[in-house]
């Protein structure tokens, strides 16, 4: 699903109410479009947006309310992220594949798998995946 032109004003929309609300030019960072499939199985496009500006996470938060396209990003924390993406399902559908790709890094990691992948103790394994889920746990979000 494309994104389609709702988000491009709905960004312009933002843009627009930092400015008024800082009293100074801000700058929106595009990041890549990523392809997910939700749980229902539809193909949808989510982006990601960072904001380099003097505003805080509930400031933000008050501001898009009402952009139905703009979620912020509860997952990335290093600086002020955020989602673009079609609902709320997509939004979930992000933090479900980021979960599961940042346990499977794990277990390929500890297990050598980048190196050979071979003669691996699959309950050894399965042991070692679940307690990285339950470690991880804080990093999968629910819309």
């Amino acid at each position: 699903m494309y994104l389609g032109h709702n988000y491009q004003e709905q960004c312009t929309t933002l843009s627009s109410r930092l400015t008024l609300e800082l009293q100074k030019e801000v700058t929106l960072s595009f990041c890549n479009v990523v392809e997910i499939t939700t749980e229902s199985g539809k193909q949808v496009q989510v982006q990601g947006l960072a904001l380099r500006n003097d505003v805080s996470k509930e400031e933000l938060s008050v501001m898009i309310e009402d952009l139905d396209y703009l979620h912020i990003n509860e997952i990335y924390t290093h600086e002020l992220c955020m989602l673009i993406a079609p609902s709320k399902e997509a939004v979930q559908a992000y933090y479900d594949r980021y979960f599961k790709a940042e346990v499977a890094d794990r277990v390929c990691r500890k297990f050598n798998f980048f190196r050979d992948g071979e003669g691996k103790n699959e309950e050894q394994i399965a042991r070692y995946e679940e307690q990285m889920r339950e470690e991880l746990a804080h990093l999968h979000h629910t819309v």
